[in-house]
């Protein structure tokens, strides 16, 4: 925001990201995704070697072998793949912003990031975790405290039924926290995530959290406000807070890997 110095570098971001993080209907419906085939066999990503359902039923996370409701991590990736049907909203905003999107059963929690990001819009500039109950599950690169590889759940371990849901928290230090919300399941098979509705602009990183992203709102949506031109010139340009686009979702998410 005006007047504030240079932010920190990502990888500062990053580090000080892991030390705070140590402590409705349709307004728009798309066309339901089409039931393509869907290899249920895990892929490996480029550069990295071939996956085998085996490995990744080895063991559990080594935090714990199972959540309190008994799930026993790790079988969701050779189960029977379907699709499920996800709600996600951004806990705090008012009005509310929030995403419907489809994603085959089998995909890790870590890959279920960058959907995230997608669905949403942010730039995957921070750090981030999963939530489930007493379990935390974030990328081990990012040394995380207290957080297992969110690359050895899938998502079909921990969202079993319509009504389980699953937190996510993106950069630790403005604290975006989204609640994911299980609406259905489907037999069907997908290639990739798909969007099929939603509403809202995503808030602006480095913002400063709901509070600093509604001040902000508040400011650029009010000509009177006596920081509408400084604000205006600061983010260079209007701002519709209503804007969602999901043909542009669905841009980046085709090109989404679910590895």
């Amino acid at each position: 925001m005006p007047g504030v110095a240079p932010g920190p570098s990502q990888q500062e971001e990053q580090q000080q990201d892991a030390a705070a993080g140590s402590g409705s209907g349709l307004l728009y419906t798309a066309q339901q995704p089409a039931q393509a085939t869907w290899d249920a066999t895990p892929q490996a990503c480029e550069g990295q070697p071939d996956i085998q359902p085996a490995m990744l039923n080895a063991g559990p996370p080594e935090q714990s072998a199972a959540d309190e409701r008994g799930h026993a991590w790790g079988r969701g990736f050779t189960a029977d793949p379907h699709v499920i049907i996800m709600r996600i909203h951004l806990v705090g905003s008012d009005p509310e912003v929030w995403r419907r999107f489809w994603v085959p059963s089998t995909v890790s929690l870590s890959a279920l990031h960058g959907v995230i990001q997608d669905v949403m819009g942010w730039e995957d500039s921070h750090l981030h975790q999963f939530v489930i109950g007493s379990q935390r599950f974030a990328d081990p690169s990012y040394n995380v405290e207290g957080a297992a590889d969110a690359g050895g759940v899938a998502l079909s371990d921990v969202l079993q039924q319509p009504g389980d849901v699953l937190d996510y928290e993106y950069d630790f230090g403005d604290g975006w926290e989204h609640r994911l919300t299980a609406v259905d399941f489907d037999p069907g098979t997908l290639q990739h995530a798909e969007c099929t509705g939603g509403e809202g602009r995503c808030p602006l990183e480095n913002i400063g959290g709901i509070g600093g992203y509604s001040e902000f709102l508040q400011t650029i949506t009010d000509p009177t406000h006596p920081e509408y031109e400084e604000m205006v010139a600061w983010y260079d340009g209007p701002l519709d807070p209503d804007e969602f686009d999901v043909d542009q979702i669905n841009a980046r998410l085709a090109h989404r890997r679910l590895c």
